[in-house]
């Protein structure tokens, strides 16, 4: 029939008569005629051109009517003629409208024909794309009826309901309330899970428009397990993009609650969402970013995992997705980097820096935000990412939104962004000053503003040692507005106050005493009493930094009270409160005995020690640095100290704490080893001082002035304890302290001569100078020429100072004389001049240095400095050469000298006894030498004469020969092989032994090899002192280092 009223339509002439025949046969009293001309309607009525007849004919009212008159067959084909007119043009759609069609399709869906249901939901579906329609079927009160119908189990009925709720919702979204108070979520759920054909598509869309801004609804999705349907439903993007559209936006909505994410993680639907954000479609791509945003935020190292394989889509997402798309890939970014220093650098990694920084470029107030937020997640407290945040560019547009008065609930964000920034990356300081970042910054600081005051002043304190910012803040008159800051009633800004000043204060030279006033300071003593942990932190730190920069300021503190408030800061409990209150009383005490007076009799010294052992490097650093500053030089203290038994304390920080506590510590044993309220703690055994002993040594031989000075001052309290054994302690330590006896400070070598005096008179019977002149000797020999000239120094301050002829004795009982020989002939002009003065220092009181130093071949190289050398050369030599000559060489003519020197070399020969045995020996050795490097017999006498200086000289011609052993310091050889050791250590009589020798001893004995007395203990310690010593001996030693 339908194709029999197409063909009539379009003959032309009748088509206007023959459909306008059907619409007048509506209206025949005949049923027949009315049902025959309703069937060839619904024939026709799909064809455009004939709805246009037909409603130039009338048929709308018409229809109208049968819809109420005619049942059964009848009346359906009336609904679907309605159907396609309501199809079709919108002029109709709203003659259909303003007829009532609305209302009787209304009644009909109330009704139980479920054939006349299905027509009228498909009638109201296509009326419900007008705007007046949608309000007419709203008015209606349907919203139970169509909740109903989407349960029906009908197919036909479901698609058309759930596309009409569909184009309602989308008209009116409050029209969610009526429908799923009817309780639609649950059968949308159902229509999911087991609808047909399209159902489960519209059931999608609605769905996704019902959870839009409501909890409740997304609670009741939860509960029908409609998580997993949206899952089933997005696994087929590929069949039904549509639905898996819309269930991509219900999961989105989903994952916004806690339950949600618990319920999509439990479904295994997370690597589910990340596939889809490499789908073609953008929509299901942008709600798969926004539940990632969501999923981000769930602390399951699974689920990150899986969201990490995400990462370079959402990248791409930001790099070229349009500006929804990059805000909800960029803040599901954001989110994944603030789970966790890992996702951090998964997210950094995954090259999503660059575009977050051009991002702050964009004039898109929202996108600018979520862009500057993810920036901060992806760089804080991570000095890699500040650093690629830095390089990309990131410092000018943050300065330009500091300017932007329309961003200015990003400009305290943007305040700590850059201080971290700064922070972590000094060379972003530059770019900082270039940008104007300070003129930007120090507007901040007057305190209308405390969210923003607060991180300007913080900002700042990260550039304190900065001259643009001392001139900036000078410039600004902000100092005042700083001080004013830490009086202000906002605790944030009183700790950025308060960090700042601290920073300032760090950086003053101790001559401008003039930005904190005496008040101010009062102040900052009343703030470490604050109930903010981060005010008192801050308070102490300000004035730990007062105290350091002048006297000024550390005669202020103490005088406003501040000992008592920081010892009381030392029982807070607050970790980082103890350290700076440690660190406070420490810069108080440093140089100034009234104050540890004050300190020490306040109560410090318990809770000092208290925070040395409760785990924290920073606490037990500055515990034992205020410690070292409160005992020295104050016995009460160091009484205090010793009644807190601490040495057990004391050497677990020796045993395992960081470099500077170890040297505190070991200072401080020594100084408790001397005490005598310290006898009665048995945690200072024999072990824990040898353990001192051994960092100690360390400390001497480091290359650092201010290690080696507290060396040596602890040195100097334990050579005079009575713990300081002759044996096991002194000894060793010798060594150690020569090292210094050529220190570049001056004040180091004065203070190593009076260590030295001292462990002397701790030795029995040995004199100074027998302690001295073995250590000097090999650096005289070996040293550098700034280390010879200091031994060289050292050397003659010693002779003079003592008996010429005691002291030269003892200098050629150490190869002494031929070690200086050796730098008169291949030392510097320097080296050379102090050299010839203790030799000539020498050679007047001593007689037995005058002819050992002809002997040992001195003359040489002395009329060598009288001929070519400088003016100060000369003058030393002509010195020495007249004493050893008896006449006044520099008087004399060049062929007189000659003259003079060969009667002093021919005497040398006769002394020694030219045919003598000795002669004959020397001259034996030089033949056989010869002979195995094949000289000529005429050259013996030569090769002799040059052997014989080689004997009696330190130093072979022959370059990179090796040391004879008679030169060289007992303190390096092992007493046991009589060789160079490699691997010295202690033993318990106070020997140095070659470890693997002293070892094989221990193997069958149990006595000291050198004393032959019963050992208390075989176990041995490494030697640093002599380690160091060799190393410095190697290119004479010739020895692989």
């Amino acid at each position: 029939m339908k194709k029999h009223w197409n063909k009539l339509a379009h003959e032309s002439g009748e088509d206007d008569t023959d459909v306008g025949h059907l619409v007048r046969q509506l209206g025949s009293p005949l049923r027949s005629r009315r049902e025959r001309a309703l069937a060839g309607l619904a024939g026709i009525a799909d064809d455009p051109a004939n709805q246009l007849i037909m409603a130039q004919g009338g048929a709308v009212r018409t229809l109208a009517k049968a819809v109420s008159r005619e049942e059964g067959e009848a009346q359906c084909h009336a609904l679907r003629s309605l159907s396609c007119l309501a199809s079709g043009q919108g002029q109709i759609r709203g003659e259909m409208i303003d007829v009532g069609i609305v209302n009787a399709m209304a009644g009909l869906l109330r009704g139980v024909d479920a054939q006349a249901r299905t027509c009228a939901a498909e009638v109201l579906a296509n009326l419900s794309c007008e705007d007046r329609g949608k309000e007419a079927i709203i008015r209606t009160g349907i919203g139970a009826v169509l909740a109903q119908s989407v349960s029906s189990g009908q197919a036909p009925i479901e698609e058309s309901a759930l596309r009409l709720v569909g184009n309602l919702l989308i008209y009116n979204p409050g029209f969610a309330v009526e429908i799923a108070d009817a309780g639609l979520v649950g059968r949308l759920v159902k229509v999911m899970q087991v609808g047909k054909g399209l159902s489960r598509r519209w059931a999608a869309r609605v769905l996704a428009l019902l959870l839009e801004g409501s909890d409740e609804r997304r609670d009741q999705v939860i509960a029908a397990g409609g998580v997993g349907a949206l899952l089933a439903a997005v696994l087929l993007i590929g069949q039904d993009w549509e639905r898996a559209e819309w269930a991509m936006q219900s999961l989105a909505c989903v994952a916004g609650c806690r339950a949600g994410r618990a319920a999509i993680i439990e479904a295994r639907g997370v690597p589910n969402i990340v596939r889809t954000l490499s789908s073609n479609v953008g929509g299901c791509r942008d709600s798969a970013a926004r539940a990632l945003a969501y999923m981000a935020l769930v602390d399951d190292a699974e689920n990150m995992k899986h969201m990490e394989e995400g990462i370079p889509a959402l990248v791409a997402m930001v790099q070229s997705g349009a500006e929804g798309v990059k805000k909800s890939a960029i803040a599901a970014l954001g989110n994944m980097a603030r789970s966790g220093a890992a996702a951090q650098e998964a997210v950094a990694k995954g090259g999503a820096v660059q575009p977050m920084v051009w991002g702050l470029a964009s004039t898109d107030a929202a996108m600018r935000s979520t862009m500057l937020g993810s920036l901060d997640a992806v760089t804080r407290e991570n000095a890699a990412n500040m650093l690629e945040a830095f390089q990309g560019g990131a410092i000018p547009p943050l300065i330009r939104i500091l300017g932007d008065e329309g961003a200015a609930p990003l400009h305290s964000q943007v305040l700590t962004l850059l201080a971290g920034m700064l922070s972590h990356c000094p060379d972003a300081r530059p770019a900082f000053t270039l940008a104007g970042g300070f003129d930007a910054v120090i507007r901040f600081l007057p305190m209308g503003n405390p969210d923003k005051c607060g991180p300007a002043m913080r900002l700042l304190s990260v550039l304190a040692e900065s001259e643009e910012l001392q001139a900036a803040l000078v410039a600004y008159d902000a100092l005042p507005i700083v001080s004013r800051g830490i009086r202000s009633g906002d605790a944030g800004v009183q700790a950025s106050a308060l960090a700042l000043l601290a920073a300032v204060a760090r950086c003053a030279d101790g001559s401008d005493s003039s930005f904190l006033s005496s008040e101010d300071v009062r102040t900052v003593v009343e703030l470490t009493r604050s109930q903010s942990d981060v005010t008192c932190r801050q308070a102490a730190a300000t004035l730990a930094g007062l105290s350091s920069c002048s006297l000024i300021y550390k005669s202020q503190v103490a005088a406003c009270g501040a000992v008592p408030a920081l010892v009381d800061l030392l029982a807070s409990g607050c970790v980082e409160c103890m350290g700076q209150a440690a660190r406070a009383l420490g810069a108080l005490a440093s140089g100034s005995s009234d104050n540890q007076a004050v300190i020490g009799e306040a109560g410090a010294v318990p809770p000092l020690v208290f925070i040395l052992g409760i785990g924290s490097p920073e606490c037990a650093e500055a515990g034992v640095t205020a410690l070292a500053e409160l005992v020295r030089g104050s016995s009460p203290n160091l009484t205090r100290l010793a009644e807190q038994r601490a040495a057990g304390t004391l050497a677990s920080l020796l045993a395992a704490g960081a470099p500077g506590c170890q040297d505190k510590a070991a200072y401080l044993l020594a100084l408790l080893s001397r005490s005598v309220a310290a006898d009665s703690d048995d945690s200072l055994t024999a072990g824990v001082i040898t353990d001192m002993l051994t960092h100690l040594q360390g400390m001497l031989v480091s290359g650092g002035h201010e290690r080696e000075a507290l060396g040596l001052r602890a040195l100097q309290d334990f050579v005079c304890s009575s713990r300081a054994s002759e044996e096991l302690h002194v000894r060793p330590i010798i060594g150690a302290v020569g090292m210094l006896l050529v220190s570049e400070d001056k004040a180091v070598r004065e203070e190593a001569r009076e260590v030295l005096e001292r462990l002397a008179q701790r030795s029995r019977d040995l004199p100074l100078e027998d302690v001295e002149v073995p250590l000097l000797v090999p650096f005289i020999r070996n040293g550098s020429p700034f280390v010879c000239e200091k031994a060289l120094d050292a050397l003659t301050e010693m002779v003079r100072k003592g008996d010429p002829s005691k002291e030269g004795e003892t200098i050629i009982r150490n190869h002494g004389v031929a070690a200086l020989v050796r730098v008169l002939t291949f030392g510097t002009e320097a080296c050379k001049v102090k050299c010839a003065r203790v030799m000539e220092m020498l050679v007047r009181g001593c007689e037995a240095a005058q002819a050992r130093l002809v002997q040992e071949g001195a003359v040489r190289p002395l009329v060598h400095m009288l001929a070519v050398e400088g003016e100060e050369s000369q003058a030393s030599a002509r010195g020495v050469l007249s004493i050893l000559t008896g006449k006044d060489v520099g008087a004399m003519s060049p062929e007189e000298r000659s003259t003079v020197v060969m009667e002093l070399l021919t005497a040398r020969r006769a002394a020694r006894g030219g045919g003598s045995a000795e002669g004959l020996a020397v001259r034996a050795r030089a033949m056989q030498r010869a002979g195995s490097m094949g000289v000529a017999d005429s050259d013996v006498g030569s090769t002799g004469e040059e052997d014989e200086d080689s004997l009696l000289s330190p130093v072979s011609t022959a370059s990179g020969s090796r040391l004879r052993m008679r030169d060289l310091p007992d303190l390096v050889l092992c007493p046991i092989t009589q060789e160079v050791m490699t691997d010295p250590v202690i033993a318990a009589d106070g020997h140095t032994y070659e470890k693997a020798a002293i070892l094989s001893w221990f193997s069958k004995h149990t006595t000291s090899p050198m004393t032959n007395e019963e050992l208390p203990s075989l176990n041995v310690i490494p030697n640093q002192t002599v380690v160091q010593l060799i190393s410095n001996l190697r290119p004479g030693l010739g020895a692989p280092s």
